[in-house]
């Protein structure tokens, strides 16, 4: 409410029309949470064991790293343009994909889940692997020179990781 409420949906002030508005599908309120830290946790965690259930069965970065390896001599090829559309589409999703991962990671483990400090080093690892990959792409894309992929073989490593530590945990 208040300030908050205006700020964020942006109701005051001239509009910026290279600034999106809020999306969002449906919000639901819960006053049953308050300020029940509790509550927000076990409402969390149920939710968080839906989605793990969700994970791929096979990890992902296998394909991934065999699309790229195939992508490669045409991406070296292309321009600046279809560099950064390849990699908003990739690299970026992952990097901040598993960010997120890891500061969600974080959190539960402030709020009192124990055994999480391996996932959240894993996840971090991606992250920031694939956000230097991308660096290394670019740099690769602009020199017309074909690059290492093994990266790629660690991001696949700290996935299966990972992702283990939490399907042990909470499945």
């Amino acid at each position: 409410d208040g300030d908050d409420f205006l700020d964020v949906l942006r109701l005051r002030g001239d509009s910026d029309p290279v600034m999106l508005a809020p999306y969002v599908e449906f919000v639901k309120i819960r006053p049953q949470a308050g300020n029940d830290t509790r509550y927000v946790v076990r409402q969390s965690l149920q939710l968080f064991r839906k989605q793990l259930g969700l994970m791929p069965a096979v990890n992902p970065f296998h394909d991934f790293r065999n699309r790229f390896e195939n992508d490669l001599p045409w991406l070296l090829e292309e321009n600046l343009e279809t560099f950064h559309q390849y990699s908003f589409a990739t690299l970026r999703q992952f990097g901040a994909c598993f960010e997120l991962s890891q500061t969600y990671l974080h959190w539960l483990s402030i709020q009192g889940e124990q055994g999480l400090d391996d996932a959240i080093l894993a996840f971090r690892e991606i992250s920031e692997g694939a956000k230097a990959f991308q660096f290394q792409l670019a740099r690769a894309m602009a020199r017309g020179k074909a690059m290492d992929l093994s990266p790629l073989d660690r991001m696949t490593e700290r996935w299966g990781e990972g992702a283990a530590i939490l399907k042990k945990r909470y499945l």
